[in-house]
């Protein structure tokens, strides 16, 4: 085993739950471990090679994110050859981002099972938009994890799908230095003219929700919605957003003195907003009545006109002359009535 650290270790080992609830976190942090260093390199080949020699028949690797990771910053190995130690339930269920080996547009493994070995990777490179040059992402990296940390990810995909927030979290990377004048926000740009999307072969996401949802950032720590994925919004204003109720018990103090304010301000937008819908509303099933009158009344009009051109033919005079002060007080009501 390597060193321990209080700041955390360059490489766990998770192992699974084997009794009881495979969920608990005390357990979960019982069966995680400091593990033996792999040789580091740019070829994963060294790493598979040195699993190999301590008795795994095939090991393939996994990205994966963090709680709080911005980018697919772990990178996980484990034994697909393995059919028979204990499935690894929360491995199995918070490393479901990609398929085997980081691939893109389909989960091609069903369980992890035994132990898994974790490593933290490093900012991504990734073509600038604004400099056209691969240059390393300007993320924070720290190499070395805590159990707790691990811990804390496990239950943050306990309830959640690793595939869809991976999904979230690389279109929030994928776009943050792209142009608004870019097509690919489409709609969402300054120049509204089309949906657009975030692209991979992993899957889609709508540019709106992009710059819309998953940017929206809690009040108090900053971390946007494409990491915290749930922010809540204040009950009262409905204006600030919180990752949970500490960050909301923290920003407090702060925010009750918008709050109120907010909270007015917002009732008056949603009276306003109610006040336009029943106005369109109502100028709606106006008009369709004033459609309906028309229609009924050309088909009166058509009769009433017929029989009095027979009544005036009759008695010898056109329609205008027999009925000329009556046709006009006529004429006039159906003008007023829009008809």
């Amino acid at each position: 085993m390597a060193a321990a650290s209080s700041d955390g270790h360059r490489f766990l080992e998770l192992r699974p739950v084997t009794e009881g609830d495979g969920w608990d976190a005390e357990a979960l942090l019982k069966a995680i471990s400091s593990a033996t260093p792999l040789p580091r390199g740019e070829d994963p080949a060294l790493e598979k090679a040195e699993l190999r020699r301590r008795g795994w028949r095939d090991p393939r690797g996994l990205l994966a994110y963090s709680k709080d990771g911005p980018y697919k910053d772990l990178y996980i190995y484990f034994d697909a050859a393995d059919r028979s130690s204990p499935v690894n339930v929360a491995a199995s269920k918070a490393f479901r981002c990609y398929g085997l080996d980081g691939k893109q547009g389909v989960i091609d493994w069903e369980a992890i099972r035994g132990p898994c070995v974790l490593l933290r990777g490093e900012p991504p490179k990734m073509t600038s938009f604004t400099t056209g040059k691969m240059e390393t992402m300007d993320f924070p990296y720290h190499p070395l994890i805590t159990p707790q940390e691990l811990v804390d990810t496990l239950l943050f995909f306990k309830g959640r799908d690793a595939h869809k927030v991976a999904l979230k979290r690389d279109a929030a990377r994928a776009m943050r230095d792209v142009p608004r004048n870019h097509p690919m926000w489409g709609a969402a740009g300054p120049n509204p003219g089309g949906v657009g999307f975030y692209m991979s072969p992993a899957g889609s996401r709508p540019a709106d929700k992009v710059v819309g949802k998953d940017a929206l950032a809690c009040a108090t720590c900053g971390k946007p919605n494409s990491i915290a994925c749930g922010l809540k919004k204040c009950s009262a204003c409905k204006s600030a957003w919180y990752c949970g109720l500490d960050c909301q018990r923290q920003d407090f103090p702060r925010h009750k003195k918008e709050c109120k304010a907010l909270a007015a301000a917002a009732a008056a937008t949603e009276k306003e907003t109610k006040e336009k819908a029943a106005k369109q509303e109502a100028e709606e099933e106006d008009a369709a009545l004033r459609a309906e009158a028309r229609a009924m009344g050309t088909a009166i009009g058509t009769a009433a006109a017929e029989a009095m051109r027979a009544e005036a033919e009759a008695a010898g005079l056109s329609p205008r002359e027999m009925f000329g002060p009556a046709l006009l007080q006529a004429l006039a009501a159906m003008r007023e009535m829009g008809l």
